[in-house]
């Protein structure tokens, strides 16, 4: 898969680390196509949009930031869980947090996380992330 091809959402309530991420995954040449949202319902309604108007348009990455005021990442995977179903490709999860340790204590809540990853964005962390697209893709 191209590079260029990777449909990215980030999700994250706060400005600078939105910006921030977004910008390395452009200058990282990760993805030129980057939707950000600064909060998850908005994120979810936008995902239902797509999958009713242009399912091949859905995202490849979903970077979800855990701690959100309105709806935090638990309360978006629950959602999300539920439009799964819709969606003819695989959209990976990655866990953005600001805290060293986001390891799940819950297995079950974070079901659906395909990589736990600090903030901020690297190119070692993008990569381990290219790698799981280009190997669990949906046919």
């Amino acid at each position: 898969m191209d590079t260029k091809e990777i449909k990215v959402i980030l999700i994250d309530d706060d400005p600078v680390s939105a910006i921030t991420n977004t910008k390395l995954i452009k200058l990282l040449n990760f993805s030129q196509k980057v939707t950000t949202f600064n909060n998850a319902s908005e994120c979810l309604q936008h995902l239902q949009k797509t999958i009713n108007d242009a399912p091949h348009e859905a995202p490849d990455v979903i970077f979800l930031d855990k701690m959100m005021p309105l709806m935090n990442a638990s309360d978006f995977l629950q959602q999300f869980r539920q439009l799964k179903p819709q969606i003819p490709q695989t959209i990976h999860v990655c866990l953005l947090s600001a805290f060293a340790d986001i390891a799940p204590k819950q297995q079950n809540e974070w079901q659906d996380v395909s990589l736990f990853l600090s903030k901020p964005l690297d190119e070692e962390k993008l990569e381990q992330v290219r790698k799981l697209i280009n190997t669990n893709t949906k046919k």
